[in-house]
């Protein structure tokens, strides 16, 4: 069925099609992709696989929104980030891993809040990290209590927020994060997302999550993904960007921030993480 249904477009770009399904890219955004190309790339250029190849990279990273690192507010108030998922994604690492880059490479004064007080060893897991990095823990399980604990954190630079994980179909209690979100002012909110769930699920995710207004994609468990079509898939469908991804449990090394370019030859399979070629 694929060989009787493939685009019209020059044997490179056809090849390219095919190893972009072979990674899990859907159909229609990779036949969507080689046509445009096949209209854009010169004959002489095609016959140059390097060009084809650098054509393609450039158009995928084109397409794959980032947001860089987080930004500190320049009013002296802490910039407070909040990080939300769904449960098992990984989320409370992921604050771990931005706590200890911010305090640990950027020398900045940095303050934790958790809301999750009912995960075992959570909790503990961001202690042992604050005792590590000599920064604040605060617990605070309702949206009052975080926005007081964030007034007392005003000589922080960074704040971030841990929260318990939703389940997505909780209607109820996606109402009530984004409540406390409005309670709490945030200056960023990370939706944490697995890098290998499904399309469909990540789909669903995007969508049921929309009720917080989150401004930001963080993506964990990259490593384990063994294919990242996904990547496409998530940037088609969300109307902000990539902040972070994570690989593995590391909290020094195994966060970096969102890179279109290296995005981009993951989804063609040129790298794979742990990255076994430098990001070009």
């Amino acid at each position: 069925a694929r060989r009787s249904d493939r685009p019209s477009v020059a044997e490179p770009l056809l090849d390219i099609y095919m190893k972009m399904l072979d990674n899990e890219v859907t159909d229609d955004i990779a036949r969507h992709l080689v046509e445009r190309l096949n209209n854009e790339i010169s004959a002489a250029e095609m016959n140059k696989p390097d060009k084809v190849q650098e054509a393609v990279l450039a158009a995928i990273a084109m397409l794959m929104p980032v947001n860089g690192e987080i930004q500190l507010r320049e009013d002296g108030k802490p910039t407070v980030v909040v990080v939300v998922g769904p449960t098992g994604v990984g989320k409370t690492t992921s604050v771990a891993k931005l706590a200890t880059q911010f305090r640990v490479h950027h020398k900045r004064r940095v303050g934790l809040i958790t809301e999750d007080t009912s995960r075992p060893g959570g909790m503990e897991q961001l202690r042992s990290v604050a005792q590590l990095l000599n920064i604040p823990l605060s617990v605070a399980d309702t949206p009052e209590r975080i926005r007081a604990a964030i007034n007392q954190a005003q000589d922080r630079e960074i704040v971030f927020v841990d929260t318990a994980g939703r389940v997505p179909k909780d209607t109820v209690s996606l109402k009530e994060l984004a409540k406390m979100l409005e309670i709490v002012h945030p200056d960023e909110v990370h939706l944490a997302l697995c890098g290998f769930s499904s399309h469909k699920h990540i789909l669903d995710l995007l969508k049921r999550f929309g009720l917080v207004k989150f401004n930001r994609v963080l993506l964990t468990k990259l490593d384990e993904a063994i294919t990242y079509g996904i990547l496409m898939t998530i940037a088609a469908h969300m109307d902000c960007g990539l902040s972070y991804i994570t690989t593995g449990q590391d909290y020094m090394e195994n966060i970096e921030t969102g890179n279109a370019r290296m995005l981009a030859r993951l989804v063609l399979g040129e790298i794979s993480l742990p990255r076994s070629v430098p990001v070009t």
